[in-house]
């Protein structure tokens, strides 16, 4: 898999940090509440990683799929992913 870096930005944090901002504007929730993590594909055919978002209140913790690069997501993709959840619980379900 092929790391893709900014130079800019070559920790990713501005990247992440507006992932996250984007995120929390369009779930309408606190930024605190939104996490942004980039994942490796395990297969040797993969030519990407993808990213994850996580979203969590008191009730529910949803999770979004982006499969993409950090470097290479724009304000769409965030906006499409965060329609279907990938997966989702009820935080105080028993199992």
């Amino acid at each position: 898999m092929q790391k893709f870096t900014n130079p800019n930005d070559p920790d990713n944090v501005q990247t992440l940090a507006w992932i996250q901002k984007q995120a929390s504007l369009a779930l309408e929730t606190a930024a605190e509440a939104i996490s942004v993590e980039e994942l490796a594909c395990k297969e040797s055919s993969c030519l990407h990683a993808t990213v994850v978002i996580g979203w969590s209140n008191d009730a529910n913790i949803k999770y979004f799929k982006i499969p993409k690069p950090l470097v290479f997501i724009r304000k769409g993709d965030i906006e499409r992913a965060l329609k279907q959840p990938i997966f989702e619980k009820p935080l105080h379900q028993h199992l």
